[in-house]
């Protein structure tokens, strides 16, 4: 026997003979008489185990700026599929704590494959790298969003690919084009749709070829607009307690934790206090999508949005977290219970400071959003607070958190 310690090349070369090595419990051997091993398979090694409710293999880099846990290569040594979780301290925000498995299709550059499909277990996937080698990025990515089809276009000074459209994983269609496709990509048989978005008037579009050939366009007006459950542009006299018993349009009125929440230049702030605070609407629904725009302060930031609201000391939100001195660059959902913070979800996320982020968060039964300038970036299950009716929006004042220069504006509630 051969522990894993010992565990050489010669060694496993050896398992093809008659030699077994333990490993953790597990044990290599020639695959030549395991139960229900495919008879074509007996050249292959096999890690087996025996144990009740364990893994039959674990890898691990423990690098924290490291990706790949494993890869399989070809007989030339060239990738075809990689799969781990990037570390914390992975080159990009963009890579850090995501879990993937690439398939890949060839190679590019210096023997670099090109991935074509990839599947992120935990959030947007993005670019395959921010390697030059990199030629292409990958097609499609499947995570906990749904389907996202790409436009396949070379890497160049760090701009990522073009988002085509997909299928979230509720079932919603749509697409990303917002424009009219080049015609090369419209056959016979096709339909191109995309969107307009014009303010008030957007129209959906339709291109496509007759028998002969030749190509059709028509829109269809999107005329009837769906009222909100409250929403509030704020504009409004300033102060800095403006919004306490201010009247929203829909339903409902402002209401404040502590008389904090004022209005300047028509927008939405914190005028004063310390640690978390929030301004909210009942609105007598649960199940809300929450919209609004956020500006961060020029210092540091720790805005929130109220998801689900119950009193001060019980709620569900969304939160931003940009703040240099804390070195935190994210975006999280998080939770109040009887007076105690805990964090349900987080993700990297490069915001800037000073700017401006269109952010709606929203729930489903158990089910959190969290979509950033109309991108889904956060997806997570949680049953607290499920049934609670108060949306809104909020902060952390404090030395690491939001220094009180973040405004809100354009605030909307839909059910």
């Amino acid at each position: 026997m051969s522990s894993i310690a010992n565990l050489t090349a010669a060694a496993i070369n050896a398992v093809t003979g008659a030699g077994n090595f333990n490993v953790k419990g597990g044990t290599f051997t020639q695959a030549a008489t395991p139960n229900n091993f495919p008879a074509a398979a007996t050249s292959e090694i096999l890690l087996q185990n025996n144990l009740s409710g364990g893994n039959v293999v674990a890898a691990q880099n423990q690098n924290q700026g490291g990706f790949s846990a494993y890869t399989c290569r070809d007989y030339q040594g060239y990738e075809k599929i990689a799969s781990g979780l990037a570390g914390p301290t992975a080159s990009s925000s963009f890579w850090q704590n995501r879990a993937y498995t690439e398939i890949h299709n060839g190679q590019a550059g210096a023997g670099v494959p090109v991935p074509e499909y990839v599947f992120a277990v935990d959030g947007q996937y993005g670019r395959t790298g921010t390697f030059t080698q990199f030629q292409n990025f990958q097609a499609y990515t499947i995570n906990e969003s749904g389907i996202r089809y790409w436009s396949r276009i070379p890497w160049v000074n760090g701009n990522e690919q073009v988002l085509g459209g997909g299928v979230t994983e509720s079932g919603v269609f749509f697409d990303a084009l917002g424009s009219q496709p080049p015609a090369i990509e419209v056959a016979r048989g096709y339909v191109a749709r995309w969107t307009d978005n014009t303010t008030g008037a957007p129209k959906l579009w339709l291109l496509t070829r007759d028998t002969n050939g030749d190509l059709y366009k028509a829109s269809v007006p999107i005329s009837t607009i769906l009222a909100a459950q409250a929403n509030d542009n704020f504009n409004a006299t300033s102060g800095a307690t403006a919004l306490n018993g201010r009247p929203a349009s829909g339903v409902g009125t402002w209401a404040v934790i502590s008389n904090v929440w004022g209005i300047t230049s028509n927008q939405a702030y914190r005028s004063s206090g310390s640690a978390d605070d929030y301004a909210y609407i009942n609105t007598g629904a649960s199940d809300v999508a929450v919209y609004c725009d956020i500006t961060l302060s020029a210092v540091r930031a720790s805005p929130f949005l109220i998801i689900r609201g119950v009193d001060a000391n019980n709620y569900t939100y969304l939160q931003i977290n940009k703040n240099p001195g804390g070195n935190t660059n994210s975006v999280q959902i998080s939770k109040k219970v009887s007076g105690s913070f805990a964090t349900i979800a987080q993700k990297p996320y490069s915001f800037a400071l000073g700017s401006t982020y269109h952010v709606l968060a929203g729930a489903k039964g158990n089910s959190l959003y969290v979509y950033v300038n109309d991108v889904l970036v956060l997806r997570t299950e949680d049953n607290t607070h499920i049934g609670a009716t108060r949306q809104g929006i909020g902060s952390y004042i404090g030395v690491n958190d939001d220094d009180g220069g973040t405004t809100w504006d354009n605030f909307r509630v839909d059910v």
